[in-house]
């Protein structure tokens, strides 16, 4: 049985139909919802009926039902003219979502797993010849164009608000380089000319999970903040810098291999943002007792923590995103990630020993005095440490288990966060003073001008050329994938990135089938997080380092990271496509 035995026909309208039809439609068929159609007759999105009652009901009856008994039929009537030249794209809710379509030549069974994936009761079948649309019957070919998510199907905004969408965020984005302005002034101000020219509003900004700020991600740096600021005032990052330097004989390269190993294995455990918190004042620290330059040290670091983020689900944010998207779990990425970032984890240190050569100066006379330190005398507040390590530990282990508990990241770190300032004899003061507030505001002017890029459909149209590139063809399909998601996540945070991607590449496996289906995710994970090397905005734990660096009086230039950053990036890439291509083609 195929796909178009199961179909009913469902009563639609185009997106350039009055709206006043559309409601009639809706009451003469005793319909929840309608299919919109898009300019193509592709289905683009549905309509509830909920949608038109709330335009035609006023606000005062909205905000008190009981005011509805005061409006006879004939006020009712003059409501109806609410929608009079209104279009149905006009009318459709912001967050209108496409449905998921289906061939008319599959089988029940990829429809029943279309439906699974997608978790909707309903699909829209479609056929391959491209016929005129039907009120009740849609049909286009298999391979369509969805609305970028975020974007109302067949309303997205004009190109003029695209054009000027691209030309403020590159504007932004010039003066986050040149370093002309301040990053958090650049990445705000952009942000306000995003809203002021319409590109993008404040329900998308604030509230839409798919274009506007990332609040798991702002809430799991305020929460991970506060507790480092709290268990900074008990010596134990001084601790940790002797016992490091001692360990490693305070041979810089030594310090430098034992950092970039500790910080990728830790990556892979917590998600690599909670990593370089933690990391980074250590090697302040180690830096100031060996007398070394801060950069080196902190971008092979923040290098390090994105490529072991690869390794686990819950290693980099863009992971989460995908294993919700392709139902994958913890293990499937440790057994098929782990040993690419074990790898990689050893290319980094040998391009770290030829890139950061200069830093590595010995000072006899500084490393006798290091190695002459008691690490335990260290230590100011033994039981503000118990307490601060317990929370730590809990904190850890609720990231680690968000498979079973299903708690996000950002609520782990705020119970963390809350359970230790109500516990520890800190100051609440005190450590919100230690929160890295520019990093938090400029990744909400970041967040806010990259969701504009998507509710004006730039984003999209980089996506669906990709998609349309590729073809059938798994190989090609990987490998583009891999490369341009490495090069677009440079430019864009990889998070908006990935929640932008996702369901393109839940096309595209659709497309080269089951046998190479996954590995169009490994790529989607290893391009995005490893092109977030390539630039100081790339990736969160970029921008992070860079405030902790700046709030230290040690800047790090957005071209000073570029310069390591992006040959690692290119690097690594290499690496990764010839991993991928020996494991899942060449020897599979």
């Amino acid at each position: 049985m195929r796909a178009r035995d199961l179909a009913e026909p469902y009563p639609s309208v185009g997106v350039g139909d009055d709206a006043l039809t559309a409601a009639r439609l809706l009451a003469e068929e005793r319909l929840p919802a309608v299919l919109v159609l898009d300019g193509h007759g592709m289905p683009g999105a549905i309509l509830p009926a909920s949608q038109l009652v709330r335009l035609l009901v006023p606000n005062y009856v909205l905000e008190d039902p009981a005011l509805a008994a005061v409006i006879d039929e004939a006020h009712a009537d003059r409501l109806c003219q609410a929608l009079t030249g209104r279009t149905v794209g006009e009318v459709l809710p912001k967050q209108a979502a496409a449905p998921p379509v289906a061939d008319a030549d599959d089988t029940a069974v990829e429809v029943a797993a279309l439906m699974a994936t997608s978790r909707s009761p309903l699909i829209a079948v479609v056929e391959h010849a491209r016929r005129p649309p039907t009120r009740h019957g849609p049909s286009a070919g298999r391979h369509h164009r969805l609305p970028a998510p975020g974007t109302p199907a067949g309303h997205r905004m004009s190109n003029w608000h695209a054009w000027a969408a691209l030309a403020v965020f590159a504007g932004a984005y010039v003066l986050i380089i040149t370093e002309w302005v301040h990053r958090v002034a650049a990445a705000l101000g952009g942000a306000a000319l995003m809203l002021a020219l319409r590109a993008t509003d404040a329900d998308a900004a604030f509230f839409s999970t798919d274009s506007g700020i990332d609040w798991n991600v702002i809430f799991l740096l305020l929460g991970m903040m506060m507790i480092v600021g709290v268990l900074r005032r008990t010596g134990l990052f001084e601790f940790l810098a002797i016992w490091a330097v001692k360990r490693a004989r305070a041979k810089p390269f030594r310090v430098m291999v034992m950092l970039v190993v500790i910080t990728a294995v830790a990556s892979a455990l917590l998600d690599n943002v909670t990593t370089v918190l933690l990391v980074a004042p250590v090697t302040l620290l180690v830096c100031e007792r060996l007398n070394l330059p801060v950069a080196p040290f902190l971008i092979a670091e923040v290098l390090a923590s994105n490529i072991g983020g690869i390794a686990t689900l819950v290693g980099d944010p863009p992971n989460i995103i995908i294993a919700s998207r392709a139902g994958l779990n913890f293990n499937d990425f440790l057994v098929h990630l782990a040993p690419l970032a074990v790898i990689l984890t050893a290319v980094l240190v040998l391009m770290c020993r030829f890139m950061f050569r200069r830093a590595f100066v010995y000072d006899e006379k500084l490393a006798a005095e290091v190695m002459a330190l008691s690490e335990r005398e260290a230590i100011r507040d033994r039981r503000l440490l118990v307490q601060g390590l317990a929370v730590l530990a809990l904190v850890v282990a609720a990231f680690v288990l968000h498979p079973v508990l299903h708690y996000e990241p950002s609520v782990v770190a705020l119970l963390g966060a809350g359970l230790l300032v109500a516990i520890s004899p800190v100051k609440t003061n005190d450590v919100l003073a230690d929160v890295e507030w520019p990093t938090l505001a400029f990744f909400a002017g970041l967040f806010i001008m990259v969701g504009a890029l998507i509710e004006t459909g730039v984003i999209k149209e980089v996506s669906s050329a990709l998609a349309d590139a590729t073809g059938g063809n798994a190989l090609g399909a990987t490998m583009l994938l891999l490369g341009a998601s490495a090069v677009l996540s440079g430019i864009v945070d990889n998070i908006p990135y990935v929640a932008t991607m996702a369901p393109i590449t839940a096309d595209l496996v659709r497309t080269v089938g089951d046998t190479h289906g996954h590995v169009l995710w490994w790529a989607l994970a290893v391009g995005a997080d490893l092109g977030g090397n390539a630039t100081a905005i790339g990736a969160s734990a970029n921008v992070v380092v860079l405030g902790i660096a700046e709030r230290n009086r040690t800047p790090i230039s957005f071209w000073t990271f570029t310069r390591y950053g992006a040959p690692v990036a290119a690097v690594t890439i290499a690496v990764s496509g010839l991993y991928i291509w020996l494991r899942y083609f060449a020897l599979a």
